[in-house]
């Protein structure tokens, strides 16, 4: 089954503690400073890029930010709650 990870700090300590609990077929979501610091390519998005999963920002964490071109896919408000209430999903917030 899919899990939903939702990241709002890209702190070493937290990716390293997420990391043996990623599948290839689970979704991280990454909001407010995570979405911004792996958007802008800190040192962390070097992380970021080995993590086996499908990842994606918050879009108003984008907008917040001034960042109109992520390098990778962003949701809306809406979308993030349909996809955190479907029940599918286990929630792992970090």
């Amino acid at each position: 089954m899919s899990q939903l990870h939702i990241l709002g700090t890209l702190s070493p300590n937290a990716i390293d503690d997420m990391l043996p609990m990623i599948n290839a077929d689970d979704t991280l979501l990454l909001i407010d400073d995570a979405a911004y610091t792996a958007i802008t390519g800190s040192s962390s998005q070097q992380r970021l890029d080995n993590i086996p999963c499908h990842v994606i920002a918050l879009e108003e964490a984008c907008v917040t930010r001034g960042i109109t071109s992520p390098s990778f896919t962003t949701i809306s408000m809406p979308e993030f709650v349909a996809l955190s209430l479907d029940a599918r999903h286990v929630l792992n917030w970090f």
